[in-house]
C-alpha cells in the first residue's frame, strides 16, 4: 500500500512540471483504467445519490427537486476521471465489493463540481463541458448551490460508510485535500493582481499542486488505500 500511496505523491509533486509542456492536457486517462469502470462507476450513480434526493425536511421539496437538478447538471458530462480513479485503484488492490468504492468515486467527481461551480462564478466562464455554466443559468444562487454540493458530499460519506473503519480516514482526507485545493484557488485569484514579474515558475508549481494535483490524482488513490485498509487492521 505504502508504496502505491507514494507513487501518488510523486505524481502530484511531478505535476506541475509536465504541465508546463500541456502534457497532462492531452494525456488520456483511458490508459489507466478500462471502460468497464466507467460502466461501473455509472451503475452506482443512483443508489449512491439517491439519498440526497429525498425530500430533507418540511418545506423542502422545492430544493429537492433543484438538488437533482443541479447534481445532473454538474457531474454529467464530463470525463469523470477522478471517479474512475479511484474505482480503477481499488480494482487494482483487488477489491471485489464495488459499491463503497463507488459512493468514494461520486463523491471525488461532486467534490469535484462544487469546485467548479464556485470557479466559474469567480472566473466569470461562460461555458463549462460544451453547455452553460450552473450559474449563468441559474444565476447567482448558484453561490449557495455550491456549497450544497459540498456538503453532499459529506453526507453521503455519512450515510453510506459512517459505520465502517474507514470512514473517518476518509472523510480527513476529504477535508484536507478540499482545504489544499481552496488553498491553490487563493493562489490562483491573486495572479490578477501581480505584475508579470511576480507571477514565478515556483508560484506556478504552488497554484497546479495545490489547486488540481491533490483532489485529481493523490485524492483518488488515497481513498482506496484506506479503504482496503480494513483488511489488513480490523
Amino acid at each position: 500500500m505504502a508504496g502505491l500511496l507514494t507513487s501518488a505523491l510523486r505524481f502530484v509533486t511531478r505535476t506541475s512540471t509536465r504541465t508546463r509542456t500541456r502534457t497532462l492536457h492531452y494525456f488520456s486517462f483511458n490508459q489507466f483504467y478500462d471502460m468497464e469502470v466507467r460502466e461501473v462507476l455509472l451503475k452506482h450513480y443512483q443508489p449512491v445519490v439517491a439519498p440526497v434526493l429525498e425530500v430533507q425536511g418540511a418545506g423542502l421539496e422545492s430544493v429537492t427537486v433543484r438538488m437533482k437538478d443541479m447534481l445532473e447538471y454538474n457531474t454529467a458530462g464530463g470525463k469523470m476521471n477522478r471517479g474512475c480513479a479511484v474505482l480503477h485503484a481499488a480494482k487494482l488492490l483487488n477489491v471485489s465489493d464495488t459499491f463503497p468504492a463507488a459512493v468514494l468515486a461520486w463523491c471525488v467527481e461532486i467534490l469535484q463540481a462544487f469546485f467548479l461551480v464556485a470557479d466559474d462564478i469567480m472566473d466569470k466562464s461562460e461555458l463549462r463541458r460544451g453547455q452553460l455554466c450552473w450559474y449563468r443559468k441559474v444565476g447567482m444562487s448558484a453561490i449557495n448551490d455550491s456549497f450544497l454540493l459540498e456538503s453532499t458530499v459529506y453526507q453521503l460519506l455519512k450515510i453510506h460508510l459512517g459505520d465502517k473503519p474507514y470512514y473517518y480516514k476518509c472523510l480527513e482526507l476529504f477535508l484536507e485535500v478540499s482545504r489544499k485545493t481552496e488553498f491553490g484557488q487563493a493562489l490562483d485569484l491573486e495572479t490578477e493582481k501581480l505584475k508579470l514579474e511576480d507571477y514565478t515558475m515556483s508560484r506556478y508549481d504552488a497554484i497546479v499542486i495545490n489547486k488540481t494535483a491533490y483532489y485529481s490524482f493523490y485524492l483518488p488513490v488515497a481513498l482506496a488505500l484506506h479503504f482496503i485498509r480494513q483488511r489488513f487492521y480490523c
